[in-house]
């Protein structure tokens, strides 16, 4: 399997890395850099370091490479307008690095 590097990726100051498998076959999606201890609901574009997935083109969802299995979809926060993917809870594991 091929890891790409995200070219939008930025380090953020005070935060782990996790590193994000499908719940179904264990297969590597991503490492993500997480700020704080609350939960992990949602992925930021610039804070993925590198994934199974060309994060610099366009996708409308985050797919198992192995077994096909849905693990985020894509939109837009209301807040502050950054694009993040929103995670199916029971669809992944993580663990940090």
């Amino acid at each position: 399997m091929k890891i790409f590097k995200n070219p939008n990726c930025r380090k953020v100051r005070g935060s782990h890395v996790l590193e994000v498998t499908c719940a179904r076959c264990k297969t590597f999606i991503a490492h993500y850099q997480k700020v704080g201890e609350s939960g992990f609901v949602k992925m930021y574009n610039d804070r993925i370091i590198d994934g199974c997935l060309d994060f610099s083109q366009y996708h409308g969802a985050i797919f198992c490479p192995n077994c096909g299995e849905r693990i985020a979809t894509r939109y837009m926060t209301k807040m502050d307008k950054k694009e993040a993917y929103r995670l199916v809870p029971s669809a992944f594991h993580k663990r940090k690095v």
